[in-house]
């Protein structure tokens, strides 16, 4: 097709009818592959043909269209007449093509296996196809275009379909729809074809009408008079008595026929005639207008004796007459219209047809049903935006008072003065009468809309919801109506009308969403399970198609499908729809499919959402935009290769890093309010509760054009609509929300503070928190874009006011588990740093960052310490050299955040926060504390399913209270990073009740949280954690030594030995002691406790394992706290000249006594004898059966670890007295030194002559050199 259009454009000249001939060639190969390949799976196949995505949307039949809409003029008739020769139709006496059906269908090998009824369909597929692309050029059909014969074929061709289509049987499913697409382009076609010339239609007309024709059949005289409804113009002097006598045929044929579906046909088709003939702007008639307007005149009388034969009859008639006073002389216009008003409006309890009437009568000659507004709703451009210019009478006509008269009768009669609902189908109706009210006079209007507005009650709330909907297109410049509305050319107070509005009903929708939040709201329909994202496009304004699924649902009648479902005649079908009360055939027939499925479908999609049970059961993933599927798999990859290498290197390859990932899709699931939709409401309820819903609706779109404060970021915040089980009530919500935030710079820091509260104080499941970063994050986005052109209105205090609780709702929200949270979060903090940094910059100093100053500043360090806490996890930080860490791979924390790791993550957010409780501004801090109370406190203390997303969030909650547990609650208290003796009015006073029974239990999952986390406490709090932990210890075992866990001391060094793997926690043993027992001192208590569980270690045993565990973690434990002794003690000398004999003296060679730090040789020699016991008994059990799982796993561990304390131990100093070391602990140095361990540091040697021996005995063989001996004995030199 491109080779084709690039022909035609470059070779203009040479374009001939062998390039159409191989562009249609083109296209049914396209076309017939296409249909082949969606035949394999026939379910999906009909349903796209039935709405219309096939073939009208296929990408071959779209190629098609645009070429030949640069098809020159002259090569039309080529055109139309080849696409009419393929036409899948047998027509008597019309040329046959060779590349018709036969052709098309070998192309399509499934066929022969079809079904024929199914064959029958894919040749409808065909026909619709060739209409499609035939209807696009038929308008500008002329009589120098198209050849006689041509037009001919067409007409042939129309009839043929028409008599062939009123001997079948449709059904209503896909037959019928097909159907109806087919008819509605024929229809615009023959109106087209009349323009040339109508000689030929009209005689089909005439045939079908003629009586003494006995063997046409009621559905081809429906389906005739229905397709030939745009064949109708304004008659000229000469086509006048033609028309005349078409009408008196009609009327003939009315009277004598006994058929009602074919009385409903012919007046419908009088209608179509009546319409195009208009005597308004006629000063004086001529004879012949005269003599047609009698004619008229006489028809009007005819059609009101008609009426009264039955209500369907009575609707058809209306409209007729209707059309017929909108185009008469104003002198008949005037009395008659008078009385037909009275007549329609004198009964309390109006029909639908009344609502149908007084919105044409309101509109005059704007004709909804014409050929050019079928066309356009074929090609979806239509607008009825135009009718907003319409009056009864052509404008100026009727002076401004006698419109307001009219205005306010139809009020009263209409609205003031009814006693029933409006009709199912007449909702929308009414909508549009009211707007057509006010586009005439809008200050009539407006009294009415406050009226119907009043009460606040179920009874009143379809007239509110009429009102306020009224209301919202009015001043809503995208619905054309302020630049359409007569009135405002016409009014002078328009403008003032106008601007008054927001004031007028301010209050109105204040109290309307307290009663909807009453009736229907979160409390009582609940929250949805499924995500709404930003950028919603707005939904149709359409009710009736809601109320009346719910009202069929309700009465238990069968739905038109359910009616039609089996076979059925179009005239049936007409009747039916006809009982029903829709008397509008012609226009039915003239709608594209897509408006037919909205008015007899009862699966209404709006509907189905809400009054099925819970959520939807498909999955839907998120943030799509953001952070797609494949981002995520991307990063994946990523982090797994960095975690691997970080094993790699440090000489511990892993094959399980991918149990550090947690897949969080945010699949829908149960929902989080058993049956959240009362669906047992039925009758009146049922209606009710659908109409308060679209009332709902309502309120919330009017926000962008009434921003109401209370509602746009108030007490009545509407943000938490966006997790409504209502879909559109939540899709409404976030149009509203994007809407009024872009609208309205100077309230974007009330709204994002609203949504930050609701965050704040309320506990959702992931998706819903996901719905809500993710406007938030949008919104934030819009306002980096354009935040320069509102600079000067934002004052700076608030940026950072509202930038320090951003900070801290944000890291709050990356505790989250799904990867798309947290990169919400993230891209939030780094648009909205973009905003402050423009409004205020901030000092660049500690105690002045936000949050991502600190991303950016110390990214680097802030990797490398996540990486260093995360291979702690396993005990391999003593791993990570210098050396070592120069050649790993880090990961930054967005690429981290970005993935499904999880579990990995943890220790980056960890880091974060500590970097933040560091540097971060005090404010931002609280704020933090506050989120952390309101969020994660109930989150951890209301356990109800425990689950892999639930310990993950516990687990990161958790990190983050530990980080920030030093944060003070009140802004009086001042913050602080030095230490702590009590914690009264610190966030940690929140939490650490709790924190004593867990650790006195077996709960694995809250113990392993509770432990990890404390290796990021808050600086300030190092002392009196390790404190809490001796105080909550000897508490429970002073209380009742039967409800203290064996476990408890296990756990409690576990979390001594995380809280020691922070390479901060050095500065314990260096600073002033708070507490009357120094830090150190406390420690070494647990030291030995754990000294007394671990005598006499049988691997073998049944607590074997924990004992091990244990072991593990007294072996870490020492060696922490004896490094961190050591360099308390090089600190010490580093402030002091320390001389001997005036000589300057390493510190390791001296004999100096360190007050305070409290571990004295003794206990340290205790702890390096248990050291020297431990690796006997794993020794011991090397060779035995060891049957419980992953013991020799921790055995290595055990023994790498003790290795590592026994080096530190030695190097923090002597702990032995006496000539010479024993010959067994010589033997195990000797072992651990073969090891790698630095068992013989220089102090060793230097008071150990039988050490030093050894050391050189071993330095001069060659495993020694290779052992680690020979630099020992440099060391000591």
């Amino acid at each position: 097709m491109i080779i084709l259009e690039s022909q035609l454009g470059s070779m203009e000249y040479q374009f001939n009818a062998d390039i159409i001939i191989n562009s249609i060639t083109h296209w049914q190969i396209e076309l017939a592959k296409s249909m082949s390949t969606r035949l394999d799976d026939v379910k999906a196949f009909v349903r796209d043909c039935s709405n219309g995505t096939f073939p009208l949307k296929d990408p071959a039949q779209l190629a098609f269209n645009d070429f030949v809409q640069v098809v020159p003029s002259n090569y039309y008739d080529s055109l139309v007449k080849s696409l009419l020769l393929i036409i899948p139709n047998d027509v008597a006496g019309a040329q046959k093509s060779p590349f018709g059906w036969e052709h098309f269908a070998r192309r399509i090998p499934q066929i022969p296996t079809l079904h024929p009824d199914s064959v029958e369909y894919l040749r409808s597929g065909l026909i619709l196809a060739i209409l499609d692309v035939i209807v696009r050029v038929s308008s500008r059909f002329n009589e120098s275009m198209i050849k006689k014969d041509t037009h001919t074929l067409f007409v042939k061709h129309a009839f043929s379909f028409l008599k062939t289509a009123s001997l079948k049987r449709l059904a209503m499913d896909h037959e019928a729809k097909m159907f109806e697409k087919i008819t509605a382009r024929w229809a615009i076609i023959l109106g087209d074809l009349s323009v040339v010339n109508s000689t030929e239609i009209l005689r089909q007309v005439f045939s079908v009408i003629d009586l003494t024709q006995k063997q046409r059949t009621p559905d081809e005289i429906v389906l005739i008079l229905s397709s030939v409804r745009y064949i109708f113009t304004r008659p000229s002097a000469e086509e006048s008595p033609e028309v005349i006598r078409l009408i008196r045929e009609l009327v003939n044929h009315y009277e004598k026929t006994k058929k009602a579906v074919v009385k409903l046909a012919v007046v419908q088709c009088l209608e179509k005639i009546v319409q195009p003939i208009d005597f308004t702007s006629s000063d004086r008639l001529e004879a012949w207008e005269s003599q047609l307007f009698r004619k008229l005149a006489e028809l009007y009388d005819t059609l009101t004796k008609w009426g009264n034969t039955s209500e369907d009859m009575k609707a058809a008639t209306t409209r007729v007459r209707v059309a017929i006073l909108a185009n008469s002389t104003y002198e008949y216009f005037q009395p008659t219209m008078t009385t037909l008003l009275v007549e329609l409006l004198s009964k309390p309890k109006p029909k639908s047809f009344v609502f149908h009437a007084i919105l044409q009568i309101l509109r005059g000659r704007f004709f909804l049903d014409t050929k050019d507004t079928a066309l356009s709703k074929l090609l979806d451009t239509f607008s009825p935006v135009e009718a907003y210019g319409y009056m009864p009478r052509p404008v100026g006509e009727e002076s401004q008072q006698t419109v307001a008269d009219r205005v306010r009768y139809i009020s009263e009669q209409l609205f003031i003065k009814r006693k029933e609902r409006v009709p199912t189908d007449s909702v929308d109706i009414v909508v549009a009468i009211l707007l057509q009210m006010a586009a005439q006079s809008l200050e009539v209007t407006l009294q009415l809309l406050t009226y119907l507005m009043t009460n606040k009650s179920i009874e009143n709330a379809e007239n509110c919801y009429l009102g306020l909907r009224a209301v919202r297109t009015i001043i809503d410049p995208d619905t054309g109506f302020l630049s359409n509305a007569v009135c405002s050319r016409n009014d002078p107070r328009f403008p003032e009308l106008i601007n008054g509005i927001p004031y007028e009903f301010d209050g109105h929708l204040v109290a309307l969403l307290q009663f909807c939040d009453t009736v229907a709201g979160i409390s009582v329909l609940g929250i949805s399970g499924r995500l709404i994202e930003p950028g919603q496009t707005k939904s149709d304004d359409s009710a009736a198609a809601t109320i009346a699924a719910v009202t069929k649902a309700a009465s238990g009648r069968a739905s038109v499908g359910s009616v039609l479902n089996g076979n059925s005649s179009m005239s049936n079908k007409i009747e039916q729809m006809y009982a029903r009360g829709e008397t509008d055939l012609i226009a039915m027939l003239s709608e594209s499919m897509e408006t037919m499925n909205m008015r007899n479908s009862m699966s209404f999609t709006a509907t189905d959402s809400f009054w099925n049970a819970g959520p939807a059961a498909e999955t839907k993933k998120i943030l799509e935009k953001d952070l797609s599927n494949e981002k995520i798999d991307e990063q994946n990859v990523i982090v797994f290769e960095a975690i691997s290498d970080w094993y790699v290197k440090c000489g511990q390859p892993k094959s399980n890093v991918k149990k550090f990932a947690f897949s969080s899709t945010l699949e829908i699931g149960t929902p989080s309010i058993s049956q959240p939709v009362p669906i047992d409401r039925i009758g009146k309820e049922r209606i009710d509760l659908v109409v308060i819903l679209l009332l709902f609706k309502e309120i919330i779109r009017m926000l962008p054009f009434i921003p109401q404060p209370e509602l746009v970021f108030g007490k009545l915040f509407t943000g938490p609509y966006l997790l409504h089980s209502h879909l559109e009530l939540a899709q409404e919500t976030s149009i509203s929300l994007e809407k009024t935030f872009v609208k309205y710079p100077e309230m974007r820091i009330e709204i994002i503070k609203a949504i930050l509260d609701l965050i704040k104080h309320t506990s959702l499941s992931d998706i819903s928190y996901a719905t809500i970063m993710l406007h938030l994050t949008a919104l934030i986005r819009h306002w980096s874009k354009d935040y320069q052109a509102h600079l000067k209105i934002f004052d700076p205090d608030q940026i950072t006011r509202l930038s320090c609780k951003l900070d801290a709702c944000l890291l709050i929200m990356m505790a989250r588990p799904n990867p798309r949270i947290r990169h919400a979060s993230l891209s939030a903090l780094s648009e909205f740093y973009t905003i402050s940094q423009a409004v205020l910059p901030h000092p660049n100093e500690p105690g002045f960052l936000p949050l991502q100053a600190i991303l950016d500043q110390r990214a680097s360090y802030l990797s490398k310490n996540a990486m260093y806490a995360f291979m702690e996890r396993d005990l391999l930080g003593h791993k990570i050299t210098p050396k070592v860490i120069g050649q790993i791979t880090l990961l930054p924390l967005s690429t981290i955040a970005s993935s499904d790791y999880s579990y990995a993550f943890k220790f980056y957010l960890g880091e974060l926060a500590r970097q933040f409780s560091l540097s971060g501004r005090p404010k931002a801090l609280r704020h933090c504390a506050k989120f952390l109370t309101s969020l994660a406190v109930p989150y951890m203390t209301s356990v109800t399913t425990v689950d892999s997303e639930f310990v993950i969030t516990y687990s990161n909650y958790m990190v983050l209270m530990m980080a920030l547990a030093g944060v003070p609650l009140k802004s009086e208290d001042g913050y602080t990073l030095d230490s702590y003796s009590e914690a009264d009015h610190l966030l940690f006073n929140n939490f650490r009740h709790f924190l004593s029974p867990i650790l006195n239990s077996e709960n694995t999952w809250e113990i392993r949280a509770i432990v990890q986390a404390s290796y990021f406490i808050h600086i300030s709090l190092y002392q009196l954690y390790v404190v809490h932990l001796w105080q909550w210890y000897a508490e429970t075992r002073q209380n009742s030594i039967a409800e203290l866990n064996p476990r408890m001391i296990d756990n409690i060094l576990y979390a001594i030995r995380s809280l020691s793997q922070n390479r901060d926690f050095e500065i314990i043993a260096r600073e002033p002691s708070v507490f009357q027992s120094s830090i150190i001192e406390i420690i070494v208590d647990f030291i030995r406790m754990t000294q007394i569980t671990l005598q006499n270690l049988d691997f073998r045993s049944e607590t074997g394992i924990l004992r091990t565990k244990l072991a593990i973690n007294f072996a870490s434990v020492s060696a922490r706290l004896a490094y961190s002794v050591f360099t308390a003690q090089r600190f010490i000398l580093d402030e002091q000249d320390v001389y001997i004999d005036g000589v300057s003296r390493p510190s390791m060679f001296l004999d100096i006594t360190f007050p305070g730090l409290g571990w004295d040789p003794q206990p340290r020699q205790s702890a390096l004898l248990l050291l020297k016991d431990l690796t006997t008994a794993v020794e011991s059990s090397v060779g035995t059966d060891l049957t419980v799982p992953k013991m020799a796993h921790y055995q290595r561990i055990l023994i790498d670890k003790i290795g590592v304390a026994t080096e530190m131990l030695l190097v923090l100093g002597d702990v032995f007295d006496g000539d010479a070391l024993p010959a067994d602990l010589l033997l195990w140095l000797s072992k651990l030194q073969r090891s790698g361990f630095n068992v013989y540091p220089p102090p060793l040697l230097y008071n150990y002559e039988n050490a030093l021996g050894t050391v050189l005995a071993y330095s001069y063989s060659l495993a020694g050199n290779t052992s680690g001996f020979l630099s020992a004995v440099f060391n000591q030199v």
